[in-house]
């Protein structure tokens, strides 16, 4: 949606995973060349695109089992930096990188 408005202002890259090169985003993404970057994917990528990041603001959207969706069940559970649980049905799932990882 609208990506002819937002063509001057974003650089994007796509990476696919090939059953021949095996390539991965966190090995292709150079996190110096974004100012802010969004990601969703399994929670492991976003780590290692996390501690790879340097300057960049990463916004991240968290995968996890949501039995309630209302924050009662705490099955969706992750721990911050400061060592706090926090919900990710309910407190995200977007997330500052630097407050997860």
């Amino acid at each position: 949606y609208f990506t002819d408005y937002f063509k001057d202002y974003v650089n994007s890259t796509t990476v696919t995973i090939d059953k021949k090169d095996k390539i991965f985003i966190t090995e292709k993404i150079d996190t110096e060349k974004y100012d802010v970057i969004y990601a969703c994917g399994p929670n492991q990528m976003l780590k290692t695109l996390a501690h790879k990041n340097k300057n960049s603001e990463i916004q991240i959207s968290m995968e996890a089992h949501m039995a309630c969706g209302i924050g009662a069940c705490l099955g969706c559970t992750v721990e911050n930096v400061k060592g706090d649980f926090i919900r990710v049905c309910k407190d995200g799932p977007v997330f500052d990188s630097k407050e997860i990882f």
